[in-house]
């Protein structure tokens, strides 16, 4: 994912680098005067038998049987997950692994699969939460003389944001530039040891690993670090601020929170979705990580053709076959359609969508709208009106949105706003649609994209997310809010008494 350009490093605090037209990036692509995009024919008929079952997941649910097996079973758990309630989820699937012993494999997969959708739902929300707390900093402290305003300890923060973003040369010097004798020491050689080794960034931050309850000396560096693995758990976010630094040249202190926190959640939740996911299918777990890593991170694993219906069920996923081409995607933007064309359906429907070497939000909302009348239309061909059927439906257009969104970042500076675009339809879709449409993962995705972009509306989401079902997220509130947006409005403020 290609979010950190830095084109607005260095601008002024105050002015938004998505919403300003008067910054230097390139001239948006115009929009075409058809809004209406025709959709291909998306394959309804199962497979036959012996063969993989690669239709987006709300095909396989066209027997009613199979949907209650799902919404009623396994203590609840899928039913949460359908609500998009992942901490609900975590609890349910948390209670039926305690008794994983009774059960079947098949049924034990099951469940195995569900508590790590679960965590792998928190890791993701964390990763982005992560992602957004070094964008709010980096754009909070600029380079250069250091402000009376500026906490002592303000490069560390500079470097574990230029950390989080995978930028290990800038991580490093801005580590360099710290001053001897700080509180943060310690934690400056955990991070610097990481920014200068080969593992940087491969890797998405220093070796949790390393860091377990018998090392107590570094287990204790990182306040709110989780600790051992313990799956059906949720470490919170430790005790805000994590800091309070004084500042440079002022009385007081600064409260703050650490980006290392947030990641080393999202790395713990992470490892305990490897730690329960089926055998034989770590790599599902690698490769639905991979959706939401780093920026400048490598994409691992892989989904498959045969992907078990719990990896999908009501996320944004549509296939294996999808998340295997997103991954790629990601990374190469649209020239890997023509490569999954024919294997991958959000590759078929990119290819025959778009315009000018990218993808227009008004194609791609035209098709979205085409594509959920055909599978609605399908099921109930199958089973006649059933209420289910909308909800199904609903669930194609935002993974559509969602991977639009990302192969147009990913493929040319040009298709930025159409990107940005997307991101608003989907936002839209998620805070004001029902529960099944409230995906906490891109909001957080979203919050972390418009941070990246100075647009500090950032901040509503945020909020949204703290003070609903992710307390974690009062750690990015710190950042973004208490943090960026309050010298965004100071300087905005100094800028004024100067004119």
């Amino acid at each position: 994912m290609r979010w950190a350009r830095f084109a607005c490093l260095g601008m002024p605090l105050g002015v938004s680098c998505y919403s300003d037209p008067k910054t230097d990036s390139p001239e948006p692509i115009a929009s075409e005067e058809v809004i209406e995009q025709q959709a291909p024919v998306l394959s309804m008929d199962a497979p036959e038998a012996g063969q993989a079952d690669v239709r987006p997941w709300p095909l396989r649910l066209d027997q009613q049987d199979l949907r209650v097996e799902y919404f009623q079973g396994d203590r609840g758990g899928w039913g949460a997950i359908a609500q998009q309630d992942v901490g609900k989820a975590l609890r349910k699937f948390s209670v039926a692994y305690d008794e994983i012993d009774a059960l079947d494999e098949q049924q034990g997969n099951r469940v195995r699969r569900g508590l790590a959708r679960a965590h792998l739902e928190l890791a993701a929300t964390l990763r982005f939460g992560a992602l957004a707390s070094a964008y709010a900093y980096l754009y909070s402290f600029q380079p250069g003389p250091r402000l009376d305003s500026d906490p002592v300890e303000v490069d560390y923060l500079l470097g574990v944001s230029h950390g989080v973003l995978g930028n290990c040369d800038q991580a490093a010097s801005s580590f360099d530039a710290l001053p001897l004798g700080t509180r943060v020491d310690a934690q400056v050689a955990v991070w610097r040891e990481w920014v200068q080794s080969d593992a940087c960034p491969s890797d998405s931050a220093p070796d949790r690993k390393a860091m377990t309850a018998d090392n107590r000396e570094v287990h204790a560096l990182f306040p709110g670090y989780p600790g051992p693995v313990q799956p059906g758990e949720r470490p919170s976010v430790g005790s805000l601020p994590h800091y309070a630094f004084a500042y440079q040249g002022e009385d007081g202190t600064m409260p703050l929170s650490d980006p290392s926190t947030l990641l080393f959640l999202a790395e713990w939740h992470t490892d305990a979705a490897k730690q329960v996911a089926p055998p034989g299918e770590v790599g599902v777990v690698d490769a639905l990580a991979s959706l939401s890593r780093l920026p400048k991170r490598a994409a691992k694993g892989k989904a498959g053709d045969e992907l078990a219906l719990g990896w999908l069920w009501f996320g944004l996923n549509l296939s294996g076959r999808d998340i295997d081409f997103l991954n790629q995607a990601m990374s190469l933007g649209l020239s890997a359609v023509d490569e999954w064309s024919g294997r991958s359906y959000l590759a078929d429907v990119m290819q025959s969508a778009q315009s000018d070497g990218g993808l227009l939000q008004e194609h791609i909302s035209s098709v979205s709208l085409d594509l959920r009348s055909q599978v609605l239309e399908y099921l109930q061909a199958q089973e006649g009106e059933n209420s289910d059927h909308p909800i199904l439906a609903d669930m194609i257009a935002p993974a559509i949105l969602r991977a639009s969104l990302r192969v147009n970042d990913a493929t040319d500076s040009r298709w930025h706003e159409e990107a940005g675009k997307m991101g608003i339809a989907l936002y839209s879709r998620t805070w004001d649609g029902d529960d099944h449409l409230h995906f906490a993962q891109f909001q957080s995705e979203w919050a972390a994209w418009q941070t990246a972009n100075r647009d500090m509306r950032s901040r509503e989401t945020v909020h949204r997310l703290a003070e609903q079902e992710f307390p974690e997220f009062e750690a990015v509130r710190l950042a973004v809010t208490d943090t960026l947006d309050v010298r965004v409005q100071s300087n905005s403020v100094n800028q004024g008494a100067t004119q």
